[in-house]
């Protein structure tokens, strides 16, 4: 098993430089020894480290061969955002060092396993990308249906009364949205709170109340839908003589798509 092969040592007089500009010409498929413009021209102490301890010392301690390496990179590189350029220049390494079309597209089904499907779906777009094929639409995909797995109690240091979340769910595709729907017995409420991006409020039973800070409290009722800006203070439940459920949606930033406050006083609450 890989895991369990000792890496080869790095001996005392090994010329890291040399053997990096060998190892990156190889993957690469071309002489990158002399750059004429790049980072590595504008910045060449990044390409020394690169050169000398990536493709030199990093590749020389062989516990991956070249293709393992590959398939470790793609499997970061697709399940990060904004890594595109990266990804495709290591699905073309991947060709260079022997893997094909055809192993690739089999690898991008473990990723849809083993890692997500926005990742498999990110790594077969660039490798289409790379090799001028158009991708199928991603809507393409199975229809995924989510259970209810029932009620859970929100916590007391968010909200006041009694309130209870159901049907949660989150997307992994790109449009990165996540939500469920949140039921508040008559007078309950959240803590006053912000949202990173915003929110979306689709009141779907009973009575209630939004507010944000500063502003007249609203109400709201079956069939209304909120919106909240981006970072605006505020809090929301049901009217103090109704329940009032809703599906509550909102898209995070740096994994967080909420920041709590201070709970709502009786005195706010009954402000009107």
């Amino acid at each position: 098993m890989l895991w369990e092969k000792e890496a080869t040592a790095v001996p005392v007089n090994f010329d890291s430089n040399s053997y990096g500009h060998k190892t990156r010409n190889y993957l690469v498929g071309r002489d990158m020894s002399n750059p004429t413009g790049g980072y590595q021209v504008f910045v060449p102490t990044i390409d020394k480290f690169l050169v000398e301890h990536l493709f030199g010392d990093i590749f020389y301690r062989d516990t991956l061969n070249y293709q393992e390496h590959q398939l470790v990179t793609i499997s970061i590189l697709s399940a990060m955002k904004g890594t595109e350029p990266q990804l495709r220049s290591h699905l073309g390494v991947s060709m260079n060092v022997g893997l094909s079309k055809e192993q690739l597209e089999e690898f991008v089904e473990v990723l849809k396993v083993e890692v997500s499907k926005e990742s498999a779906y990110r790594a077969l777009e660039n490798l289409n990308n790379l090799l001028g094929i158009k991708s199928p639409l991603k809507q393409n995909e199975d229809i995924e249906v989510i259970k209810n797995k029932g009620n859970v109690k929100a916590s007391k240091n968010n909200f006041t009364g009694d309130v209870t979340v159901e049907s949660m769910f989150a997307t992994d595709s790109s449009s990165n949205y996540q939500g469920g729907t949140v039921n508040f017995e008559a007078g309950a409420r959240t803590a006053w709170h912000t949202h990173p991006l915003g929110q979306t409020l689709i009141v779907i039973s009973g009575h209630g109340l939004v507010q944000a800070e500063g502003k007249a409290i609203q109400e709201i009722s079956v069939g209304d839908v909120v919106w909240i800006p981006a970072n605006t203070k505020h809090w929301h439940g049901a009217s103090l003589d109704s329940p009032m459920s809703h599906v509550a949606i909102s898209s995070p930033e740096n994994n967080s798509t909420v920041t709590w406050g201070e709970q709502v006083s009786d005195k706010q609450y009954n402000a009107k």
